[in-house]
């Protein structure tokens, strides 16, 4: 009788041990998730911001993130100010224009945009990107899209509570919105 309840105490606690491990696991699945999305996401808007500056500049958007890059470490952006009212006739209105280099209009010193096309805590992937137009009514409209794969970097959690189609994407190639779909 005494070892019927030692046995049934040890079943009892390793049963209380594995329906905790059963309960706490997708609780800590889904604060890593909401971190590293958070991660992501920044960078989804990083490639917006450059994709949009690139646009305002060039008139379409780019496919390729070594255009971007280059873009932003190399290129410029205009910026005119308005000195009067140019709504006012009985005034002078000056417009001064001046450039200024795309990366400091853009981001912060501490921004690498080396790192642009990389998935953070992907292991080397890299974020899907596509640039074309759109027909909408009688307008062409240009559009982009990025995008990861949520496996991409939740690779290392437990495959149970991933989904191998869930995205994070800004953009679309299938209508005009620049806009994120967590937004």
């Amino acid at each position: 009788m005494k070892y019927i309840n030692i046995a049934l105490t040890v079943v009892i606690l390793g049963m209380g041990f594995w329906l905790y491990r059963e309960i706490r696991a997708p609780i800590e699945f889904n604060k890593i998730k909401k971190a590293r999305q958070e991660l992501v996401k920044q960078n989804l808007i990083d490639i917006r911001t450059a994709q949009l500056a690139y646009k305002d500049k060039y008139r379409v958007y780019t496919k390729h993130f070594d255009t971007l890059i280059h873009f932003i470490n190399h290129d410029t952006l205009m910026l005119v100010k308005v000195i009067g009212n140019p709504d006012d006739s009985t005034q002078v209105t000056v417009w001064d224009t001046s450039y200024i280099p795309a990366r400091d209009s853009l981001f912060t010193q501490q921004f690498n945009p080396d790192s642009l096309p990389y998935v953070p805590n992907g292991g080397g992937k890299k974020f899907e990107m596509d640039a074309g137009s759109l027909k909408k009514g009688k307008i062409i409209v240009q559009v982009f899209e990025a995008f990861a794969y949520y496996v991409d970097f939740l690779r290392d959690q437990d495959e149970k509570f991933l989904d191998e189609d869930e995205i994070i994407r800004v953009g679309s190639m299938s209508e005009a919105s620049t806009a994120g779909n967590w937004e």
